[in-house]
Parts: C-alpha cells; sequence; structure tokens
C-alpha cells in the first residue's frame, strides 16, 4: 500500500487490472492482402501448369534436326522419344526440387507450412512438363527424317 501511495504520489496512472490496447489498424491491411492472394493463386497455378507445359514443348520442337540426326544414325523412334522426352522431364524435375530446396533453405518456417501447397503446385508443373514433353517428342519423331532435316527459313 505504501507502495502505491508513493507511485500515485508521482501522478503515475495506476490500473487495479491490466489493460491492453490492440491497434487492429494493420490488420485491415493483411486482410486485403490476403484476399488479393486467394484471387491471384488460381492465375499463378495456372501460369505455372503452362510454363511447365510450353517451356519443353518448345525445346524439343527446337531440337528436330537432333532428332533427325539420332533417326538417321539408326536409332528408333521409340528410344528417340525417350531420349527427347526424358532430357526435357529431368530438366522440370530437377528445376522443381531447385525451387523446394531454395525455399527451404531462405525460409524453413515457410516450407513447412506451405509444404501440400508447394507440393501440389510442384506437381501440376511437372505434370505439365510430362505432358509437353510427351506430345512435343512424339510430334518431332513422327515425322520423316528428310523433313526433319530441311533448312527452314
Amino acid at each position: 500500500e505504501a507502495l502505491m501511495e508513493d507511485e500515485m504520489g508521482r501522478k503515475i496512472a495506476y490500473a487495479p487490472y491490466a489493460s491492453y490496447r490492440i491497434d487492429s489498424g494493420g490488420l485491415t491491411d493483411i486482410a486485403r492482402i490476403q484476399e488479393i492472394l486467394e484471387v491471384f493463386f488460381p492465375f499463378a497455378v495456372a501460369a505455372a501448369v503452362l510454363v511447365g507445359l510450353f517451356a519443353p514443348f518448345l525445346a524439343i520442337l527446337q531440337s528436330a534436326q537432333e532428332a533427325a540426326s539420332l533417326r538417321i544414325l539408326g536409332v528408333t523412334k521409340k528410344r528417340a522419344w525417350c531420349m527427347l522426352a526424358l532430357e526435357q522431364i529431368m530438366l522440370c524435375l530437377m528445376g522443381a526440387v531447385l525451387v523446394a530446396a531454395g525455399i527451404a533453405l531462405l525460409n524453413p518456417r515457410l516450407f513447412a507450412e506451405s509444404l501440400h501447397t508447394l507440393a501440389a503446385c510442384l506437381g501440376l508443373y511437372l505434370l505439365g512438363g510430362i505432358c509437353g514433353a510427351a506430345v512435343a517428342a512424339l510430334q518431332v519423331t513422327g515425322h520423316r527424317v528428310l523433313a526433319l532435316l530441311q533448312a527452314k527459313e
């Protein structure tokens, strides 16, 4: 009591119960950012799938002369298809592993919290890469060898 009277003499406000003041001004900003992320997340996933689909597709189409050279050397269509497709699939797989490792190294807590979302996104990216590589390799190896070797102007 003496200590309390001494403190009251100093003109310091005293409350018998603990009181807290919560500044909720930042919560509206956080809620708005979360809404924006929820709107744009499907677009980001679709972009990842399209990149996964078209990047290997374009890379294999540019290596059409390589496929023709393999066929001239006596490689079967199936083996040439496997070589072209697996090269791009392995590149997609390495990219997915590097992204996951980079996130895990930069922010392990974020990696642990978003593991299921990251796995879903990388799975869709790999699925797009596999489909794009398979279709492009099938298209390239399906042409005749002389058509693939003709110079394009």
